[in-house]
Protein backbone atom coordinates (compact mmCIF):
# COMPACT_ATOMS: atom_id res chain seq x y z
CA UNK A 1 0.00 0.00 0.00
CA UNK A 2 1.53 3.20 -0.97
CA UNK A 3 0.16 6.40 1.50
CA UNK A 4 0.85 9.34 -0.43
CA UNK A 5 1.75 12.62 1.95
CA UNK A 6 1.39 15.89 0.43
CA UNK A 7 4.29 18.16 2.21
CA UNK A 8 4.52 21.67 2.25
CA UNK A 9 7.69 23.81 2.72
CA UNK A 10 8.10 27.29 3.82
CA UNK A 11 10.08 29.31 2.36
CA UNK A 12 12.03 32.01 3.56
CA UNK A 13 12.03 35.18 1.84
CA UNK A 14 13.91 35.75 -1.05
CA UNK A 15 15.39 38.41 0.42
CA UNK A 16 16.74 36.51 3.96
CA UNK A 17 17.50 33.00 1.89
CA UNK A 18 21.15 34.71 0.70
CA UNK A 19 22.34 36.34 4.31
CA UNK A 20 19.97 36.61 6.90
CA UNK A 21 20.36 38.66 9.70
CA UNK A 22 20.82 36.60 13.00
CA UNK A 23 19.98 39.46 15.03
CA UNK A 24 16.58 39.80 13.91
CA UNK A 25 13.30 37.78 14.49
CA UNK A 26 12.85 37.46 10.99
CA UNK A 27 16.43 36.89 10.40
CA UNK A 28 16.27 34.39 13.11
CA UNK A 29 13.69 32.64 11.75
CA UNK A 30 14.87 32.23 8.08
CA UNK A 31 18.56 30.65 9.39
CA UNK A 32 16.18 27.80 11.32
CA UNK A 33 14.03 27.26 8.03
CA UNK A 34 16.63 27.23 6.06
CA UNK A 35 18.57 24.87 8.59
CA UNK A 36 15.55 22.81 8.92
CA UNK A 37 14.72 22.07 4.84
CA UNK A 38 18.63 21.53 4.39
CA UNK A 39 18.67 18.79 6.59
CA UNK A 40 14.78 17.30 5.76
CA UNK A 41 15.30 17.04 2.12
CA UNK A 42 17.60 14.24 2.83
CA UNK A 43 15.64 12.09 4.95
CA UNK A 44 12.72 12.38 2.53
CA UNK A 45 14.71 11.25 -0.47
CA UNK A 46 16.13 8.41 1.33
CA UNK A 47 12.41 7.22 2.30
CA UNK A 48 11.48 7.80 -1.49
CA UNK A 49 14.51 5.75 -2.46
CA UNK A 50 13.38 3.34 -0.25
CA UNK A 51 16.33 3.40 2.20
CA UNK A 52 15.94 4.26 5.91
CA UNK A 53 17.31 7.60 6.91
CA UNK A 54 19.79 6.71 9.98
CA UNK A 55 22.42 9.03 10.10
CA UNK A 56 19.94 11.81 8.18
CA UNK A 57 17.45 11.29 10.90
CA UNK A 58 19.96 12.50 13.54
CA UNK A 59 21.43 14.67 11.90
CA UNK A 60 17.95 16.59 11.87
CA UNK A 61 16.99 15.60 15.58
CA UNK A 62 20.27 16.90 16.56
CA UNK A 63 19.36 20.42 14.52
CA UNK A 64 16.26 20.59 16.35
CA UNK A 65 17.37 19.89 19.70
CA UNK A 66 20.46 22.24 19.34
CA UNK A 67 19.14 25.02 17.25
CA UNK A 68 15.29 25.44 16.92
CA UNK A 69 14.46 23.95 20.61
CA UNK A 70 17.00 25.94 21.75
CA UNK A 71 15.44 29.16 20.41
CA UNK A 72 12.32 28.06 21.59
CA UNK A 73 13.41 27.95 25.16
CA UNK A 74 15.04 31.23 24.95
CA UNK A 75 11.95 33.00 23.58
CA UNK A 76 10.13 31.12 26.56
CA UNK A 77 12.51 32.74 28.98
CA UNK A 78 12.96 35.86 27.72
CA UNK A 79 10.40 39.00 28.76
CA UNK A 80 7.79 39.92 26.21
CA UNK A 81 6.18 43.44 25.65
CA UNK A 82 3.19 43.86 27.73
CA UNK A 83 -0.07 42.51 26.10
CA UNK A 84 1.32 39.60 24.05
CA UNK A 85 0.35 36.76 26.60
CA UNK A 86 -2.04 35.49 24.66
CA UNK A 87 -0.46 34.57 21.63
CA UNK A 88 2.95 33.76 23.48
CA UNK A 89 0.78 31.21 24.91
CA UNK A 90 -0.09 30.27 21.40
CA UNK A 91 3.51 29.84 20.83
CA UNK A 92 4.37 28.28 23.84
CA UNK A 93 1.50 25.22 22.64
CA UNK A 94 3.44 25.36 19.40
CA UNK A 95 6.72 24.65 21.16
CA UNK A 96 5.50 21.88 23.02
CA UNK A 97 4.56 20.42 20.00
CA UNK A 98 7.66 20.77 18.04
CA UNK A 99 9.34 19.51 21.26
CA UNK A 100 6.96 16.46 21.05
CA UNK A 101 7.38 16.30 16.90
CA UNK A 102 11.10 16.20 17.35
CA UNK A 103 11.18 13.06 20.43
CA UNK A 104 8.90 11.44 18.17
CA UNK A 105 11.44 11.50 15.37
CA UNK A 106 14.23 10.69 17.81
CA UNK A 107 12.55 7.49 18.61
CA UNK A 108 11.60 6.64 15.07
CA UNK A 109 15.23 6.18 14.47
CA UNK A 110 15.73 4.14 17.89
CA UNK A 111 12.42 2.13 17.48
CA UNK A 112 12.17 2.44 13.39
CA UNK A 113 8.48 2.89 11.91
CA UNK A 114 7.30 1.92 8.38
CA UNK A 115 8.39 4.64 6.10
CA UNK A 116 4.83 6.46 5.42
CA UNK A 117 4.68 7.11 9.08
CA UNK A 118 7.96 8.52 9.14
CA UNK A 119 6.72 10.63 6.25
CA UNK A 120 4.04 11.78 7.81
CA UNK A 121 5.91 12.85 11.42
CA UNK A 122 8.32 15.24 9.04
CA UNK A 123 5.23 17.03 7.23
CA UNK A 124 3.47 17.29 10.72
CA UNK A 125 7.14 19.16 11.76
CA UNK A 126 7.33 21.43 8.40
CA UNK A 127 3.56 22.04 9.04
CA UNK A 128 3.88 22.96 12.74
CA UNK A 129 7.05 24.92 11.94
CA UNK A 130 5.81 27.21 9.31
CA UNK A 131 2.37 27.88 11.30
CA UNK A 132 4.65 28.54 14.11
CA UNK A 133 7.05 30.82 12.18
CA UNK A 134 3.83 32.84 10.70
CA UNK A 135 2.21 33.53 13.81
CA UNK A 136 5.46 34.66 15.28
CA UNK A 137 6.05 36.79 12.23
CA UNK A 138 2.60 38.64 12.71
CA UNK A 139 3.08 38.77 16.26
CA UNK A 140 6.11 40.61 15.81
CA UNK A 141 4.71 42.56 13.21
CA UNK A 142 2.25 43.53 15.08
CA UNK A 143 4.87 44.88 18.16
CA UNK A 144 6.85 46.67 15.08
CA UNK A 145 3.39 48.42 14.26
CA UNK A 146 3.23 49.93 17.89
CA UNK A 147 6.63 50.92 17.28
CA UNK A 148 8.31 48.65 19.86
CA UNK A 149 11.25 46.93 18.63
CA UNK A 150 11.66 43.51 19.25
CA UNK A 151 15.32 42.06 20.34
CA UNK A 152 16.09 38.61 18.58
CA UNK A 153 15.14 35.52 21.13
CA UNK A 154 19.58 35.54 21.31
CA UNK A 155 19.26 39.42 22.33
CA UNK A 156 16.37 39.15 24.71
CA UNK A 157 18.19 35.95 26.74
CA UNK A 158 20.14 36.27 29.87
CA UNK A 159 22.90 35.82 28.38
CA UNK A 160 22.30 38.51 25.21
CA UNK A 161 23.58 36.39 22.34
CA UNK A 162 25.23 33.16 21.37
Amino acid sequence: MTTNVAVTYLRAPSSAVSEPDSLTPSGEHALLLQGVHRRVWPVLALIDAGAWPTAELHTLVGYLRASLLRQASEEEASPWPRGSATPFAELTAQHADLRSLTERLAQANVAPCPPPELRRMVAELLKVLARHVEMEQDLLAGLADTSRSVPSAAQRSPGGGR
